[in-house]
């Protein structure tokens, strides 16, 4: 264990008082200015209108949206609605892809 002198253990003492005196103050006075930059940041970036980001986004998505379609052709029907197991063939994959594009009114 490092013994330290009086004079560094008085120096480190006024340091930690006064770095919590500073990080106290700090969090009083600037806690509701923080939240209300926090608010104004979100309800910028979150609000859709027109021309921006968040709009831009909504209006016509940047990702493309693809369908894969699968059909199932039952290739012994006769037998099937006499109570058989079908017998199906795949057919697809059918792959569309999706534009949306959002209309406001």
């Amino acid at each position: 264990m490092v013994m330290c002198s009086r004079r560094v253990q008085n120096c480190c003492g006024i340091f930690l008082l006064c770095f919590g005196i500073i990080i106290l103050l700090t969090t009083l006075v600037g806690h509701k200015p923080l939240l209300n930059y926090i608010d104004e940041t979100i309800k910028t970036k979150v609000t859709i209108t027109p021309g921006g980001d968040t709009y831009n986004n909504w209006y016509k998505s940047p990702v493309p949206i693809y369908d894969d379609i699968y059909l199932f052709n039952i290739t012994n029907p006769k037998e099937y609605n006499m109570g058989e197991k079908p017998i199906v063939n795949v057919v697809g994959p059918f792959i569309y892809k999706k534009i949306e594009v959002k209309t406001t009114s």
